[in-house]
Order: structure tokens, then sequence, then C-alpha cells
């Protein structure tokens, strides 16, 4: 049965125009592209962590950028998406966040 519910797939990859779709209406001229998440950049990336370096006591401290993104979490794991972009956007409030969700896609 399980074959038959596509949990494991997100909106992008079950239909293939909801990006080009997206980026039509969000994306204005002059504004910063929307980066596209994958699971692994929900920790890093939507927390607008560019990157870092040790400061004088040898800690690593982070650098961050602002920016614009999509969420696109599979249904399986849109839970842990959800509270990865409720930390980010509590963190860094000047980012764009568009969480994205697709049950069906229909092309007329």
């Amino acid at each position: 049965m399980s074959g038959f519910i596509p949990l494991h797939l997100n909106a992008f990859e079950r239909c293939s125009q909801v990006e080009s779709w997206l980026r039509s209406w969000c994306e204005l001229p002059g504004d910063d592209p929307f980066l596209a998440l994958t699971p692994e950049g929900w920790f890093k990336g939507g927390h607008n962590i560019v990157g870092g370096a040790k400061n004088s006591d040898g800690v690593w401290m982070p650098e961050y950028k602002s920016g614009n993104y999509f969420w696109f979490p599979p249904p399986a794991a849109a839970k842990i998406c959800i509270e990865e972009l409720r930390k980010a956007r509590h963190k860094q409030q000047t980012s764009t966040h568009i969480l994205v969700g697709v049950a069906k896609c229909i092309v007329l």
C-alpha cells in the first residue's frame, strides 16, 4: 500500500512545474533569488549560516547572511522541517521563507 502513497517525495519531485511557477511570482527583478533548501540545508542554510571562523578564544562563531528560501519537505519529514523553520524564523527575522507542500499536481 505504501507504494501508492509517495510520502518520501517533496513538492518539487512530485510536480516539476511548481518551482518555476513559484519563482515567476515571488522573485522580483533586483532581489536575491530564492534558494531551494534540501533536507541537509534545513539545519544550516535555512538558518542563514554561510560560514564562520574561530574567534580569539578558539570558539567557532557562525557568519550570517539574510536570504530567500523555499522549504519543500516530503510529507514524511514535514514535522522536522517545520520545527527547523520555526527556529530559523525566530533567530533571523530578515529572511524570507516560503514553505511549499503539494498534495496533487494537475497540469492544465
